[in-house]
């Protein structure tokens, strides 16, 4: 979503300049010369750092990841980010493969040189941070809900709203316009929110209906369980309550709709940490107790043998 949101929009609206290429190696050096750099406020004012520094920032966690969470080495790890920014610098090139009929971003090898040095520089750092992994606790064993781990559930379910509304939304938008050579500013809007918001919550809403847990509770491995209300109940109320009424909220706009979604985000927040066992505002109107997903596997599995 940075990559996308930093490199490309906002997309141009009548009347944008065309602007071509910029081949030259280590022009951002000669740009940065050009300005004063008597005091170190200067320098970080300057145009020209600013944007080599964010660069490098953009594509650090590229690096840092792919050896942290995929044990890829560094020239693996430098490879993809050449190959990311390569595609990147050709997609403004191109004006979006097309969309547009001329580049509105500038394509600019130093760009691509700096990115590629940020996924460098992150997987370097991610060699000296991070260790192999020595723990002998078995993976299958439960652990405690915790405050932490609810909350990164939460994370879950809003980058989960925010990432399959983005792909509907794009692939839709781009099926219109490509094969169906529909301009962009004909696109139906009432088609791309109902693929933005509805489509991902009514997902949702499908899985907390057919398992009693959000899509992010499932990523986080924990579950609700229902005690003093039927599951067939408390279900359903689990999602009004939680990423249901988030995603509601949103997307409708009536009196107070912006009062009441700032006031279920807070409580759903404090109630993380102040609730029994962590189980937060949506688990606690659906009457529900949130445990390890791997609790019911074990039991599952001493009950068949």
């Amino acid at each position: 979503m940075s990559l996308w949101t930093y490199t490309l929009m906002p997309l141009p609206q009548e009347g944008y300049r065309c602007v071509g290429m910029q081949l030259n190696p280590f022009a951002s050096v000669n740009d940065a010369r050009g300005f004063p750099h008597a005091t170190v406020g200067q320098i970080l004012r300057n145009p020209s750092v600013q944007q080599v520094a964010f660069n490098l920032m953009l594509f650090m966690p590229l690096g840092f990841l792919l050896r942290a969470m995929f044990r890829r080495r560094i020239v693996a790890a430098t490879l993809t980010g050449a190959v990311i920014s390569l595609f990147i610098e050709v997609t403004q090139k191109t004006g979006v493969w097309g969309l547009f009929p001329c580049a509105y971003r500038l394509f600019d090898v130093d760009d691509l040189m700096v990115n590629t040095l940020g996924a460098l520089i992150g997987s370097i750092v991610a060699l000296v941070f991070v260790r192999p992994r020595t723990s002998h606790i078995d993976p299958a064993q439960p652990r405690a809900v915790t405050a932490g781990r609810r909350l990164l559930g939460m994370l879950c379910d809003m980058l989960f709203l925010a990432l399959l509304g983005s792909l509907l939304a794009m692939g839709w938008g781009a099926w219109q316009m490509y094969i169906l050579h529909v301009p962009f500013e004909e696109l139906d809007q009432n088609i791309q929110t109902m693929l933005a918001l509805w489509v991902p919550l009514a997902v949702q809403l499908i899985w907390i209906l057919a398992s009693g847990q959000t899509v992010g509770e499932s990523a986080t491995l924990l579950r609700g369980r229902p005690t003093r209300i039927p599951a067939v109940l408390a279900r359903p109320l689990r999602f009004v309550a939680g990423i249901g009424g988030y995603g509601i909220l949103t997307g409708l706009d009536f009196p107070f709709s912006g009062l009441l979604l700032t006031a279920l985000v807070i409580v759903s927040l404090v109630m993380v940490w102040n609730s029994r066992n962590h189980r937060g505002f949506a688990a606690m109107v659906a009457g529900m107790e949130l445990e390890d997903a791997r609790i019911r596997v074990q039991t599952r599995g001493r009950i068949s043998s």
